[in-house]
């Protein structure tokens, strides 16, 4: 019952939010009785304690970031071969954002009024600034402009609000791990699109 009562919280959660979350709609969703919630957790606050832990937010941080940082200085992702770590940390990736899909959808997309508020900012912050790394390595000497970097962050945060929308609509494992790969084909277009404008637009100053 602990188990169908996280599971119904992390689903509400991700649906409405922290404020709009009821401990009667979650009860609703687990088919018990708001008494065996209060069985298991003194309150609200206990039970988003203990359907967000702070682990899924790190270990989400920390696999984008393996992710990236996997590429090395490769520039075509679709040349990789299976046994790349590019393509085991991506698979890595996808098997953890299926197994935590509500968890995960509520921190990039209704997170406000908690201690998360902000997550999603700092994720493609973070994944901006992993990707001036990757400039470095896969494009020496290419200083990428103010403009350029506005730009890379605009990137990035349109791929965090469409990830989310990949979670929220498809809802079986192979129609997300389809819409995860189109968005990351996009994704990654974008990027290369950028660096090689900048990197010609360089050459040619």
């Amino acid at each position: 019952m602990r188990v169908a009562i996280l599971g119904a919280a992390a689903e509400e959660l991700a649906e409405v939010g922290f404020d709009r979350t009821t401990l009667a709609n979650v009860a609703s969703r687990a088919s018990t009785s708001i008494g065996n919630v209060y069985k298991y957790f003194s309150g609200k606050d206990e039970l988003f304690e203990a359907t967000v832990p702070a682990s899924v937010a790190s270990d989400l941080s920390r696999l984008l970031r393996a992710r990236v940082e996997a590429l090395g200085d490769a520039r075509e992702v679709d040349a990789l071969p299976d046994g790349h770590p590019y393509r085991s940390t991506s698979a890595e990736l996808f098997g953890f954002a299926l197994a935590h899909r509500p968890v995960i959808l509520f921190l990039l997309a209704h997170a406000e009024r908690t201690r998360y508020a902000g997550f999603a900012d700092e994720i493609a912050g973070e994944l901006t600034k992993l990707a001036i790394g990757y400039v470095g390595r896969a494009y020496p000497g290419l200083a990428l402009s103010a403009s350029d970097r506005r730009s890379l962050g605009r990137l990035y945060r349109s791929f965090v609000v469409s990830l989310a929308s990949c979670l929220r609509e498809e809802r079986s494992a192979p129609a997300l791990e389809r819409a995860v790969a189109q968005l990351s084909t996009y994704h990654l277009a974008g990027l290369g699109a950028l660096f090689e404008a900048a990197a010609s637009k360089q050459g040619g100053s």
